[in-house]
């Protein structure tokens, strides 16, 4: 295990691993961030785990707390629909630096890489995630419950994943998450 600093024994700091990585297989990083949604009355957290090849999202939660379980369930479901990650990429915030959250990656043999203080590229995947879910879809909406933020995230998700086309993949001919996912662009991306 490598860890660059201990600043809490049960909560270790990884550090990032991704810099200078040639990425060329679908499964090979994936990185995941915790979000808020607006409801009415309050607030929902959102967890998504994103494929870096392709920025699929195999999986994603809401919790109404920043318990563990949530975002654990997230990376499980991940793992059963994509199989384990050699690298799993989050920022240094407790919920990933929690035995609850690293344990079971590292039981996997999966690779825990960690965001550099200040480093704002180095999640820019999910960074971009988060903004296209809350402009395209959650800041147009009035949510008045968690079911209905599940119920229109599942829709969107789907949409993001399986039909909207990403200019990141082509500018004359996009392709979607899902199409790069189950065959890889011919050029790897390097972080």
């Amino acid at each position: 295990m490598r860890v660059i600093e201990e600043t809490y024994p049960a909560y270790p700091v990884f550090r990032h691993l991704l810099r200078r990585l040639v990425i060329g297989r679908p499964s090979q990083v994936r990185a995941m961030d915790i979000s808020y949604i607006p409801i009415q009355g309050g607030l929902v957290y959102l967890c998504a785990v994103i494929a870096w090849i392709s920025l699929a999202v195999p999986a994603r939660e809401l919790s109404y707390t920043l318990d563990a379980r949530f975002w654990v369930q997230a990376v499980d479901r991940a793992v059963a629909e994509q199989g384990v990650p050699e690298f799993f990429n989050t920022d240094q915030e407790s919920q990933f630096t929690s035995a609850e959250f690293t344990q079971p990656l590292l039981a996997r043999g999966v690779k825990i890489s960690m965001d550099g203080r200040g480093r704002a590229l180095d999640h820019v995947f999910v960074e971009r995630l988060w903004r296209t879910v809350k402009y395209d879809e959650a800041y147009l909406e009035s949510y008045r419950s968690q079911i209905e933020v599940d119920t229109n995230l599942e829709a969107f998700f789907r949409f993001y994943s399986e039909q909207r086309p990403h200019n990141a993949f082509g500018i004359t001919n996009p392709r979607t998450p899902v199409e790069v996912y189950r065959q890889p662009i011919a050029l790897a991306i390097s972080q």
